[in-house]
C-alpha cells in the first residue's frame, strides 16, 4: 500500500493493515433532551427513534431504575440523541460518560417542573458541563412567573411562543423580558366539560363509581396528592368498579421501573380502563383516547 511505500515496510504489514480497519470514532450525542419523569422519557425515546431509525441516527433514553452498565455500553456505541431525567443524565456528565461539550441543542420539556425548587440545583449543575454556545429551547404547558424569572441565568433574549384558544392553535410572539413579564392570557379548550365535587374520600369514589355507567367507553386517569394516596384510590376503585368490568392499574415512584413501564402499556393498549397515578407523573405524556381525569 502507499503507506508501506512511503515508511519503506514490507508490503502488507500488519501495522498498515491494522490502521486501515481501525473502525471510526461512535458519534458524540449532540442533541440532549431534559423531561421530569421516567415515563415521559420512554414515550419521547420511542417516537424518536421511529422518526430518526430510517436516517442513520440512534437515540438513548438515560432514566433512573435501570441499569447503569447498560447505559454507559449504549453511550459508547455512540447516540446522536439522548433524552433523560437529570439525575441518571448529570450522573453520566459528571463521570464524562456522556460527553458535554458535543452538545449543540438541550431541550427542556415540561420546563416548569425542571425548574421547581427541588430539581432547579440539579439543572444548574447540568447547565455548568456544557459549552456557552449550546442552543436552550424550554416547552411546557404553564409558565409561573417564579420559572420566568429563572430564564435569563441560561437564555439569552429569548423569543417566547404561546399558542393560545383562538379557534386554530395560533401562535404568538413577543419577548420575555427579564422582569419575568409574560404573556399570561390562559387557555382552556372549549369542548371540555368540568365538574366539581366536595366530599370525603369515600364520598367521591363511590359518586365516581356511579358516574361511571353515564359516561361512554370511558378512559380515566385519576391524580392522587400523594403515594399513598395512589395505593388507597387503586384499592378502592378495584372493587367499586370490578362488577362492571372496569381494570385499574396504579403508578407511582415508589413502584419498581418495571412495573411502572407494564402499569402504563397495559393502560396504553386498552387493557385496563382506569390509571391511578401522582399528580406530577402523566406530564407530557400523550393518552389520545382519555375522557375523564379526575
Amino acid at each position: 500500500c502507499d503507506r508501506c511505500w512511503s515508511r519503506g515496510c514490507s508490503p502488507g504489514c500488519k501495522k498498515c493493515l491494522g490502521e486501515q480497519r481501525r473502525p471510526a470514532a461512535p458519534p458524540p450525542a449532540t442533541v440532549l433532551i431534559l423531561v421530569p419523569t421516567r415515563e415521559l422519557a420512554l414515550q419521547i425515546q420511542a417516537q424518536l427513534a421511529a422518526d430518526v431509525r430510517p436516517l442513520g441516527l440512534r437515540c438513548h433514553a438515560l432514566i433512573g431504575g435501570r441499569s447503569v452498565r447498560k447505559d454507559i455500553s449504549a453511550l459508547r456505541r455512540g447516540q446522536h440523541v439522548v433524552v433523560g431525567n437529570m439525575g441518571r443524565v448529570h450522573d453520566m456528565i459528571s463521570k464524562r460518560h456522556l460527553k458535554a461539550d458535543s452538545l449543540k441543542l438541550l431541550l427542556l420539556d415540561e420546563a416548569d417542573a425542571l425548574c421547581g425548587q427541588g430539581s432547579r440545583d440539579v439543572l444548574y449543575e447540568i447547565l455548568r458541563f456544557l459549552s456557552p454556545d449550546v442552543q436552550v429551547a424550554c416547552f411546557a404547558s404553564t409558565l409561573p412567573r417564579d420559572v420566568c424569572e429563572l430564564f435569563p441565568r441560561f437564555l439569552r433574549d429569548p423569543p417566547l411562543l404561546i399558542v393560545d384558544g383562538g379557534g386554530e392553535h395560533a401562535l404568538s410572539a413577543e419577548l420575555l423580558r427579564e422582569d419575568g413579564g409574560i404573556h399570561e392570557d390562559g387557555y382552556m379548550p372549549r369542548h371540555l366539560q368540568h365538574l366539581c365535587v366536595v366530599g370525603t374520600s369515600g364520598a367521591k369514589i363511590r359518586y365516581l363509581a356511579s358516574l361511571w355507567g353515564s359516561l361512554a367507553g370511558p378512559r380515566c386517569i385519576v391524580f392522587c396528592a400523594s403515594r399513598r394516596t395512589v395505593d388507597q384510590v387503586a384499592a378502592w376503585l378495584h372493587g367499586a368498579l370490578r362488577g362492571v368490568g372496569c381494570k385499574v392499574r396504579s403508578v407511582h415512584a415508589e413502584m419498581d421501573q418495571a412495573e411502572r413501564e407494564r402499569a402504563v402499556h397495559v393502560f396504553r393498549k386498552g387493557w385496563a380502563q382506569v390509571l391511578v397515578c401522582a399528580q406530577d407523573f402523566a406530564r407530557g405524556l400523550d393518552f389520545p383516547d382519555v375522557s375523564v381525569a379526575v
